[in-house]
């Protein structure tokens, strides 16, 4: 740390993935930035690209888990011209306009958004992100990262279209299959909840069927697109998530779940 940022020191290399891991690691838990001339210096370097080639999901799950202080780490990165270079993809939604009037944020900025409240969702039994199973927990953050990924003009299903495109992005990461279908499902239904409860019967076992098959019946990926739909919602203005919604998503949620954990196999 020098005069409050976040610097390299002689002997750290600027083209060492580590190197950079451990920096934008350390600033998202400390709070502190990382000087700009650093992060340029790194690019230049190539850090990004080994980054990319060496990726290190422990450190990306720790920024994502930061809550609110990881937005300043990943537009750092995006300023320095590191972040596409470490995610390839993410050039394709990099300052792209939103197509709807709800959003406060370009799409990539809204996934930052969107990934540094998950940590501070409740879903409702108090489960929350550090209640998870390992699998789940990483599924959850990489899913709030990378929900809009699928967002183009011209393509109306970006859900359908960013669950497809999750493989060529995790894949090289290191994430194991289990993951990556939970992400893509994830992805693809994270509108669901919001649709379904202002358009259904929240109270309706029909209405609960169809988020339950949605989930593959799995009560934890209820909870974590339920945890998802919450950040997602609460990004944008204050019309996406009155109390009006948030209540009928939370009735919704509550039944479904209900309904799951008490399945008469359940109870075998």
């Amino acid at each position: 740390e020098l005069a409050g940022e976040l610097v390299l020191t002689g002997q750290a290399g600027p083209d060492d993935p580590a190197v950079l891991w451990a920096l934008v690691g350390e600033a998202a838990q400390r709070d502190l930035p990382i000087r700009l001339g650093t992060l340029v210096h790194m690019q230049r370097a190539g850090a990004g690209r080994a980054a990319h080639e060496d990726w290190n999901r422990e450190q990306f799950e720790r920024v994502l888990g930061s809550g609110r202080n990881q937005i300043s780490v990943w537009e750092a990165l995006d300023t320095a011209g590191l972040l596409t270079e470490m995610i390839p993809r993410w050039a394709e939604i990099r300052n792209l306009p939103q197509r709807s009037v709800i959003h406060r944020h370009t799409v990539d900025r809204h996934q930052f958004e969107v990934a540094s409240l998950v940590p501070s969702m409740v879903s409702v039994e108090g489960q929350g992100l550090e209640t998870l199973t390992a699998r789940r927990r990483s599924a959850l953050l990489v899913s709030a990262f990378f929900h809009d990924i699928g967002k183009r003009p011209g393509f109306p299903d970006h859900g359908e279209r960013g669950a497809e495109m999750i493989p060529d992005i995790l894949e090289p990461m290191g994430y194991s299959g289990e993951v990556i279908g939970d992400v893509q499902l994830l992805t693809r239904q994270h509108l669901l909840l919001g649709d379904l409860a202002t358009s259904e019967d929240p109270y309706d076992p029909a209405t609960w069927k169809i988020l339950s098959d949605a989930v593959g019946a799995d009560p934890e990926m209820l909870v974590c697109l339920h945890l998802l739909t919450q950040a997602d919602a609460s990004s944008c203005k204050p019309e996406a998530w009155g109390p009006w919604k948030a209540s009928l998503v939370t009735s919704l949620v509550s039944e479904a779940y209900s309904s799951l954990v008490h399945r008469p196999e359940q109870s075998a």
